[in-house]
């Protein structure tokens, strides 16, 4: 765990973020959790760190809309393996510890997913087609260049092939993370796959 709090102190994207009071922070930390208990399920193969992994993907949601695109990520790196019944099982623990912002979506606006589809959508359209008032897009060399600046120094290392062997699954989840990040390249979202 101290590897984890160097690497994590080291990196730009803290610096970055550090002044904001967002729930960036919160979320991502919730979502460091969600990573160390389906690592236990992978090593144990018990239902109970399956579940302990769904509720915290899903309270880092509740939190945080953006973790909605890196879900999937997670579940295709760690669950590929696995009875598609377990992958069942971690959408309805994610969605139970949802439910403090799937109820108040309900609540506000009468539709308990309303706030992930509106992130979605305005986060395709910015990627796509430059938003809907003609923001300035995503893609770009300079964003790209921006982006590989917060990663941490030592993100190459668990690409060395001793490492990525006994980290495969994790390594996996970066590595598509990465992708999204190229395709969607909000420096924001590096604070969450920075561990």
């Amino acid at each position: 765990m101290n590897i984890i709090f160097y690497y994590k102190t080291l990196s730009p994207i803290v610096w970055y973020i550090a002044p904001w009071a967002s729930p960036i922070q919160l979320s991502s930390l919730l979502f460091l959790w969600g990573w160390y208990f389906i690592r236990k399920y992978n090593v144990h193969n018990n239902i109970k760190d399956l579940f302990y992994s769904g509720i915290l993907i899903g309270l880092s949601w509740a939190f945080w809309d953006a973790i909605l695109f890196f879900t999937p990520l997670f579940m295709i790196s760690f669950l590929y393996d696995r009875k598609i019944i377990h992958g069942i099982y971690f959408i309805i623990f994610a969605l139970i510890g949802a439910l403090p912002r799937l109820t108040l979506d309900w609540i506000l606006f009468g539709a308990p997913f309303f706030g992930a589809v509106r992130h979605i959508m305005a986060s395709l359209a910015l990627t796509f087609i430059r938003g809907f008032y003609g923001q300035e897009g995503l893609w770009g060399i300079t964003n790209f260049i921006l982006l590989i600046m917060f990663f941490p120094i030592f993100t190459y290392l668990i690409f060395k092939k001793n490492i990525f062997k006994k980290n495969k699954k994790s390594a996996i989840f970066i590595s598509l993370s990465v992708a999204l990040l190229i395709l969607n390249s909000q420096i924001r979202f590096v604070l969450l796959i920075t561990p």
